[in-house]
């Protein structure tokens, strides 16, 4: 009973959401240039990522470990950066890498309500994890010229601790 509450709860954010057109999609798919080079992937590029995954962290769905992706990366960065770069060149995420497991964690134990005690924890495949990191890197490193200079939360190398700091220089300056 409680786990069909649960996953309720769960589904009931998102419906609201129109499912995107796939054939819109694939309109736009064969209207896109050829991805330039700066956005393929290389084999080391990929090594790296795989030797730095954290060994302990939660499988995906797919139940593979980080530990023995991180062990295999030397064996593994081949085919990982191939299916990486065919996802880049086709402007397609594989189904697989849109899945993840949720686990509803408390917020607060016991929980009293669904909606306001229980979070979703969601893990995804490591792979996509790993793709996401290269797409992750070109967004950032495209908008972070068009941050304005008192933008400190999500950003790389900024937090509230650097706005306190600012705004303290700010005020002491001004006396």
């Amino acid at each position: 009973m409680l786990p069909e509450v649960i996953n309720n709860f769960f589904t009931s954010v998102t419906s609201h959401i129109t499912p995107l057109d796939s054939d819109r999609l694939n309109i736009i798919r064969q209207s896109l240039e050829i991805v330039p080079d700066e956005f393929i992937v290389s084999e080391l590029d990929v090594y790296n990522v795989l030797d730095r995954l954290r060994p302990n962290k939660s499988p995906g769905p797919d139940l593979l470990p980080n530990r023995i992706l991180q062990r295999l990366a030397f064996s593994l960065s081949a085919p990982i950066c191939s299916i990486i770069n065919s996802s880049i060149r086709q402007g397609i995420v594989p189904d697989s890498w849109k899945l993840s497991r949720i686990t509803p964690l408390p917020k607060r134990f016991p929980a009293a309500t669904v909606e306001n005690d229980i979070r979703p924890i969601s893990v995804t495949n490591s792979i996509s994890k790993v793709a996401e990191s290269f797409v992750s890197r070109w967004f950032n490193e495209h908008f972070v010229t068009l941050l304005e200079d008192n933008q400190f939360g999500c950003t790389a190398r900024r937090s509230t601790t650097h706005a306190l700091i600012k705004l303290s220089d700010e005020w002491f300056n001004i006396r």
